[in-house]
């Protein structure tokens, strides 16, 4: 097994069936996605592990590679593994997994008709620049985060916010091949109001404006982001499990 960073390895990128915008930003420059292959020349299978909330991504066919890939992330910190459709290759999850979590990824948002829905009185709508990010839940992502520089300068996102208060932040963190992930946070006095759909409805139109799909993913558990999602007119969803390994 060789371990090296995933933008390090020619072709790595070629080798996994998937178009999750996270995964795609491990692959660019600055990376800080971590990758253990089975051939650095020609690698065949990989387990990758992203740099936002240890994310792992994986493509093997031999039970003996995943295993080991997967105890050797372990040394260095936590391994949260997706198992996804396209890795029903005939391996089973490695041992020692702790917790499983149930979570769907949402697609296919039904276009936007008519003007975006109004934002409530005394409040309005800021894009999310360096200094505002300082005080965002989601700022953290400035390290991580591949937004192309067409956006926003660089921004992540859009903040609800009346006067200098932040009811509602919706980020879009990872870019992909004209597919973008969102996701949103509220804080709890400003919850079930109906901030998270008006914020996040003016950050997809945002990036549909740049031809970019939008997609959506939360835990099955979470039926007020899954209320969202259909709010936001997505037509079709997909079941994944991701599996979380503690640090050695």
């Amino acid at each position: 097994m060789v371990k090296l960073n995933a933008n390090q390895i020619p072709g790595l990128s070629k080798l996994f069936q998937c178009d999750k915008p996270l995964l795609i930003s491990a692959f660019e420059e600055p990376s800080v996605g971590e990758a253990i292959v089975d051939n650095k020349e020609q690698p065949s299978a990989c387990v990758l592990r992203t740099g936002f909330l240890d994310a792992t991504f994986f493509v093997a066919s031999d039970q003996a590679f995943l295993d080991g890939a997967v105890s050797e992330m372990r040394k260095t910190g936590d391994v949260l593994l997706l198992w996804m459709e396209a890795n029903d290759t005939g391996v089973h999850p490695p041992e020692g997994v702790t917790r499983i979590h149930d979570d769907v990824e949402f697609r296919d948002r039904a276009p936007a008709e008519g003007p975006p829905p109004d934002i409530p009185s005394g409040c309005e709508i800021r894009p999310i620049d360096a200094q505002l990010a300082d005080r965002c839940p989601w700022g953290g992502l400035r390290d991580v985060c591949n937004a192309p520089v067409a956006f926003f300068n660089r921004s992540k996102g859009f903040c609800l916010m009346r006067g200098d208060e932040i009811l509602c932040e919706a980020v879009a963190p990872f870019w992909g091949e004209g597919l973008v992930e969102l996701g949103v946070v509220t804080p709890e006095p400003h919850r079930r109001k109906g901030y998270a759909f008006l914020t996040c409805e003016h950050l997809a139109r945002a990036c549909e404006a740049m031809d970019y799909r939008t997609a959506w993913a939360t835990g099955r558990s979470n039926l007020g982001s899954i209320a969202v999602a259909h709010k936001l007119g997505y037509r079709t969803e997909h079941s994944y499990k991701t599996l979380f390994y503690p640090k050695n």
